[in-house]
């Protein structure tokens, strides 16, 4: 086998013998492999990167015949712009196929395939419980629950399934013995005003904002790990090469080997969005899949059902589980929209022309939520008073 080529990613994916390896394993090329990861540990990371990458592209199918094969490589090349021929080898036939061009670990693969990711969870058919308005609620798989008042909450499970709230307080249930097809799932609900940090069996971090919840497996059972978010949450995913982490939300599937990344799915926001922070995600949205890069934003417009992907700046998506909100000519409207869920206060506009101000800065969202409006009216042409618990914005007048 040929190993005189640059061991990252791009380099590899190009490589006939590794795609086929990860393709088409034999024992042999297990080995070979194996020894090459041994023989090259600080890379590894990056041979576990071209194994995703290129499993992103392969129709769930339990081994694949020639005429997938086939069909795998014509939505790469009308997918891809092609960059030189090569000849691949698999099992005794041939095919020549365009490489694909990924741009390296800074570049984009986008595949129109017709094999959507799937759930076999109806997750919106699970009742949506409403936490009440200063309490978070653990539901637990037999319907029972947990109410917690604390503005703050790290909630961890062990890989036992065995919960500790705030390195105190531990929670039980009672842990099924269930086939690996099966997984109880238990209801994490966070209402408006409170933020919740999670900690799932398999190590991966979940920090929920307000008005969201997560529904998640006691245990990971299955070959793949999969949890839903309506809301918004910032995620740090445990690697395993072996079980890839899928976020289900209303409107956008994502893939996970091992990452850092924000998914915002708010029922009643106009966009659903995922912001990829660190690491590689594959993301589906009506049987488009897009593997993302680090600092690259996906957003779907419910409306129009128009689907954008660009660079961007992960802080002001991500400062919020450090209780920081960062604007860019952000709307107030937006603002107070976050602020509301935030704060878990009633905010309302005069007039519309303070709704289309814009505004660029921080807010520290440890401060009251007066304060925040305090701080905004000093910078920006606008007043507000509080009515009867609810903040009215208006625009300042001019004398």
């Amino acid at each position: 086998m040929n190993t005189n080529f640059n061991i990252d990613s791009d380099s590899l994916i190009h490589n006939p013998e590794f795609f086929e390896w990860v393709v088409r394993p034999t024992k042999e090329s297990d080995q070979y492999w194996a020894l090459f990861i041994s023989a090259n540990p600080s890379r590894k990371k990056k041979v576990e990167e071209a194994i995703f990458i290129i499993k992103s592209i392969i129709p769930k199918e339990k081994e694949l015949t020639e005429e997938a094969m086939i069909r795998l490589w014509n939505r790469i090349e009308n997918g891809t712009k092609s960059r030189g021929n090569y000849i691949f080898r698999f099992s005794g036939w041939k095919v020549a196929a365009s490489v694909i061009l990924l741009l390296g670990l800074s570049g984009l693969i986008y595949f129109q395939l017709n094999q959507p990711d799937t759930t076999d969870i109806d997750y919106l058919s699970i009742a949506k419980v409403k936490a009440p308005d200063n309490e978070v609620k653990l539901i637990f798989a037999d319907k029972s629950e947990e109410v917690f008042i604390s503005k703050d909450l790290d909630i961890k499970y062990n890989s036992k399934g065995e919960i500790e709230v705030n390195s105190d307080k531990r929670l039980t249930q009672k842990i099924q013995e269930l086939k690996s097809e099966t997984e109880q799932l238990n209801q994490l609900v966070v209402p408006r005003g409170k933020r919740t940090s999670l900690t799932l069996s398999d190590g991966t971090k979940l920090w929920l904002n307000s008005g969201s919840r997560a529904i998640f497996p006691v245990i990971f059972t299955k070959k793949e790990r999969e949890i839903f978010i309506e809301g918004e949450a910032y995620l740090e995913v445990a690697h395993d090469l072996s079980k890839p982490f899928f976020v289900v939300t209303n409107k956008i599937h994502v893939r996970v080997l091992g990452t850092k990344f924000n998914v915002s799915a708010y029922p009643d926001d106009p966009i659903t969005s995922v912001i990829l922070v660190e690491g590689s995600i594959q993301a589906t949205v009506d049987s488009k899949k897009m593997v993302m890069k680090p600092n690259q934003l996906l957003t779907y417009e419910k409306n129009s059902c128009l689907t954008a992907l660009k660079e961007t700046d992960v802080l002001p998506f991500t400062s919020w589980k450090d209780g920081w909100m960062y604007c860019e000519k952000e709307k107030l409207e937006t603002i107070a929209t976050k602020l509301s869920r935030y704060y878990n206060v009633q905010i309302e506009f005069k007039d519309t022309q303070a709704k289309e101000m814009t505004l660029t800065g921080k807010l520290d969202l440890k401060t009251e939520c007066s304060e925040i409006f305090k701080a905004i009216s000093s910078t920006a042409p606008i007043s507000f008073e509080i009515q009867n618990d609810v903040i009215v914005i208006s625009k300042k007048s001019i004398n």
